[in-house]
Order: structure tokens, then sequence, then C-alpha cells
């Protein structure tokens, strides 16, 4: 934790942006039954694709169907 109120404000926000992409991630994993990837389309906005679709994107995380 830092001692400016804001940047832990900024961290926390990023933070749940990341986190709300990996709950996608995880859910579109289970439905499809395959590897999913989470990809940075810009700044903190994060989206969870197949492998197919990263395409330039950043990718952030991987998400496997078997994670629990």
């Amino acid at each position: 934790m830092s001692d400016c109120w804001r940047c832990d404000q900024k961290a926390e926000y990023k933070n749940q942006k990341l986190n709300d992409a990996r709950e996608q991630a995880r859910l579109l994993s289970a439905q499809t039954n395959k590897t999913v990837a989470i990809v940075q389309k810009s700044g903190c906005i994060y989206e969870a694709v197949d492998l197919s679709e990263v395409g330039t994107n950043p990718v952030k995380e991987y998400i496997s169907a078997n994670t629990g």
C-alpha cells in the first residue's frame, strides 16, 4: 500500500478489472472446455478470448479449462 489515497484507488480499480476478466475467462473456458487467454486491449481494459482470437494483443494470462 502506498501513502497516496489516489494511487491506492487506482491500483484497486486496475486489480478489479483484471479479476473481472479472470472470472469471464473461467466461465468461457468452462463453457468451451478450452484454454482461454486474457488479453490487454489498452490500459486496464482486459478481455477473455479464445486462443485463435488473440491476434496482436498482449496476453496477460492463460486460463485452462482444467483450472478450478
